[in-house]
């Protein structure tokens, strides 16, 4: 008779993160740490459950009847544990510990650095981690308390205010426009070199500039850096498409005229259940009054 056990509940969660991932070596990258230790702990819960969870498929996986099975009661016992977090963390009244604000890299960079520079005198005993992405975070994970994003929230549970406006218009250096000339139309960009930011691909409401990408013939450069991005545009290499909030502020880049410009609403998400924090409400707090200052008109 076959024993079913489970060895190491920690297991489930690099069963999860493979499962999610549709390859061991790309779960390694997210869980980071190597393929090898992934494929060990899943030999592990194989042999401890007596059933086989994955089939290999190229170079991928593909879960077997059991494993999608396995994926249901493990994310069952995912948001469970979520769930005790969330309450714990809930009840947290001291203006001390860590606060993870996700956010998209730029939008870290150049906003929420400086600010929160003086939130840390505020409260010196609160420290901030600052996951960057484009991804939408779920909360329910405590991947991240806050969240800064583009996307309005879908779980019941969030709680999101609207704190501004996330525009992207045309730039490009004064440098590469003395040199190639300045376009006056969206067909003129046909004969201009152009700088992609493959990032943008999982922001909703990009299409138009997705479009331009896919068939232009001279994109010259893609980066999913928006640092990388920016110095792109900065050195000359083209035309670039960068968040106003700081392209404005750098002489060098001059704004284009051309009828490419994309307005997505601004997000601060926090998690109901985790909200209750004190130094989450506080970050919280001091974030939605710096976007809503009435000298802050970056984002209106």
């Amino acid at each position: 008779m076959i024993e079913h056990r489970i060895d190491d509940w920690d297991d489930l969660r690099f069963f999860l993160a493979a499962a999610r991932a549709g390859s061991f070596m790309r779960a390694a990258d997210k869980l980071r740490t190597n393929q090898t230790t992934v494929g060990r702990r899943m030999e592990r819960l194989e042999a401890g459950l007596g059933v086989k969870l994955f089939d290999r498929v190229g170079r991928g996986m593909r879960l077997t009847p059991a494993g999608k099975r396995l994926v249901t009661l493990a994310e069952a016992m995912e948001e469970a544990a979520g769930g005790i977090e969330r309450d714990l963390a809930g009840h947290d009244m001291e203006l001390s510990g860590t606060v993870t604000i996700a956010s998209p890299e730029g939008l870290a960079s150049f906003v929420l650095t400086p600010w929160l520079a003086d939130l840390r005198r505020l409260y010196p005993g609160i420290a901030l981690r600052i996951p960057v992405g484009n991804q939408v975070v779920d909360l329910r994970t405590r991947a991240a308390d806050l969240a800064l994003q583009v996307a309005p929230p879908t779980d019941p549970r969030a709680v999101g205010v609207r704190v501004g406006t996330f525009r992207i218009h045309l730039f490009a250096a004064a440098r590469y426009l003395d040199e190639a000339g300045t376009p006056a139309s969206v067909g003129d960009l046909h004969d201009h070199a152009v700088l992609d930011h493959f990032g943008y691909g999982a922001l909703p409401g990009l299409e138009p500039w997705q479009k331009l990408v896919a068939g232009h013939p001279r994109v010259v450069l893609a980066t999913d850096s928006a640092r990388t991005y920016l110095e792109a545009a900065r050195s000359g290499h083209g035309i670039a498409f960068l968040p106003v909030y700081y392209a404005r502020t750098m002489p060098e880049l001059r704004e284009l005229d051309l009828d490419v410009a994309v307005a997505l609403p601004l997000w601060l998400v926090s998690h109901s259940e985790t909200n209750g924090s004190a130094r989450v409400q506080a970050v919280f707090r001091y974030l939605r009054g710096r976007f809503a200052a009435p000298d802050e008109r970056r984002f209106v």
